[in-house]
């Protein structure tokens, strides 16, 4: 089953999204932006950006979790850049996003099934929404 029709509101309004597949990289480890969801960080995590990423309405967002699967960690609403902080080496900037309920039952249950083989981590939603497939829904919420 492809994700577009377990959620048609992606494919609906698809030009408005950008996917924000979270995996660690740059010698931080793989697994940070699911340890941030596990922990109830997740929307901290994602709304400090090293670039502009999010300038679309939506953002899909998965976290990494390992050869080709992704966990579905909500569908949030950009509400665009608010400002920027600085981290020890870097500037990022600090985007305000507000988690939505579409989707809102699979948050953390659904995996999905897309195999990443590009090195951008922000695609635009109607680049690769025809190849996020469900490849299975818990019952329960996935734990650390």
């Amino acid at each position: 089953m492809k994700l577009k029709d377990l959620l048609p509101f992606l494919a609906e309004n698809q030009n408005e999204f950008k996917v924000h597949c979270a995996i660690g990289g740059q010698g931080r480890d793989a697994q940070l932006p699911l340890n941030e969801f596990f922990s109830g960080k997740f929307s901290d995590y994602q709304n400090h950006q090293t670039q502009k990423n999010f300038g679309r309405k939506y953002i899909l967002s998965l976290c990494y979790l390992n050869k080709d699967e992704w966990l579905f960690v909500g569908i949030y609403e950009s509400l665009g850049v608010v400002g920027t902080v600085k981290e020890t080496d870097r500037e990022l900037y600090k985007y305000n996003t507000r988690l939505t309920d579409i989707g809102a039952e699979f948050i953390g249950k659904l995996v999905v099934g897309f195999k990443k083989d590009f090195r951008q981590s922000y695609p635009n939603l109607e680049t690769c929404l025809d190849n996020l497939e469900v490849l299975e829904l818990k019952r329960e919420v996935i734990k650390a």
